[in-house]
């Protein structure tokens, strides 16, 4: 990454002559004149750590809005492309639309090499949530799906990795309320108030 390198206004042709810092001669500069050298280049750069950083995980959240027909191989190729290229960690989705069977194609399509996908279906149609995580992170992880509060208005689903640190992610996903559904703001405002009680 390359910081902004700022160049006399006089460079423009709308500007006036201006003069040169003072690293140049003190004349005014004109257009016709021999661009003055700019500082070393390594002056300009900044130093950008690309080394791996144990003690750190990348997590990701995507709302898909179905990754589930053949229509939509494209977002699953997204996905796939996304967690290779930003090397992320553990890869949240909500509105998944995956059923508990019949989509076992669908769910190897977007799972990469060194990678696990565990789904949890809406029980009627739509919805769903999943986690793409690595294999190393799911051998010493626990994932909950099932909590002792209702939860009618949102899905809910926790991930608890155990090394090096214990660290509890949580994927909530809300559907907006509707005349079909017929979910409120009160009760959905009750039940998250169960789930932080949860938290604690």
């Amino acid at each position: 990454s390359l910081q902004d390198i700022h160049t006399p206004d006089s460079l423009h042709e709308d500007s006036p002559p201006a003069a040169v810092n003072s690293n140049c001669d003190s004349r005014p500069f004109h257009l016709s004149d021999p661009v003055p050298e700019l500082t070393s280049p390594s002056q300009n750069l900044v130093v950008i750590d690309t080394k791996p950083r144990a003690n750190y995980m990348t997590v990701c959240c995507y709302n898909a809005q179905s990754v589930a027909s053949v229509g939509r191989r494209h977002k699953r190729v997204e996905i796939t492309n996304l967690v290779r290229d930003e090397c992320v960690d553990i890869f949240f989705i909500t509105e998944t639309w995956l059923k508990c069977q019949g989509d076992e194609a669908n769910i190897v399509d977007m799972t990469p090499v060194g990678y696990a996908l565990r789904s949890f279906p809406r029980a009627t149609r739509a919805g769903g949530l999943a986690i793409l995580l690595r294999d190393n992170i799911l051998d010493h992880a626990t994932i909950t799906s099932s909590f002792s509060f209702p939860h009618t208005t949102f899905e809910l689903v926790q991930l608890t990795v155990k090394s090096p640190a214990v660290t509890q992610l949580f994927c909530l996903y809300r559907p907006p309320p509707s005349k079909r559904n017929q979910l409120t703001d009160a009760a959905f405002i009750t039940e998250f108030a169960d789930f932080l009680e949860h938290c604690n």
